[in-house]
């Protein structure tokens, strides 16, 4: 948690810019909660909102790809879909 917690913390003045951060680890491990878990104690530095997919990479059904990742964060964004207007 102090990890991740160190990714919010900037120097003032510093820029705004944002990485994109993995967490790695075995089957069972907590990856998911761990995430979850800090990601609702953080949100109020979000004021933009959270976005969430569950990838299903151990689910007995198919793991979700990235087109149909990304359909469901523009879905959530409110972006229409195509074909739609």
């Amino acid at each position: 948690m102090r990890v991740l917690d160190a990714v919010l913390k900037r120097e003032p003045g510093a820029s705004t810019t944002t990485g994109l951060y993995a967490i790695t680890g075995t089957v069972g491990a907590g990856k998911t909660s761990l995430a979850l878990h800090w990601a609702h104690g953080v949100r109020s530095h979000f004021p933009d909102g959270q976005l969430y997919v569950n990838l299903r990479g151990y689910d007995p059904g198919d793991p979700v790809n990235a087109a149909q990742a990304l359909d469901h964060f523009l879905r959530a964004l409110g972006v229409a879909p195509p074909g739609s207007r």
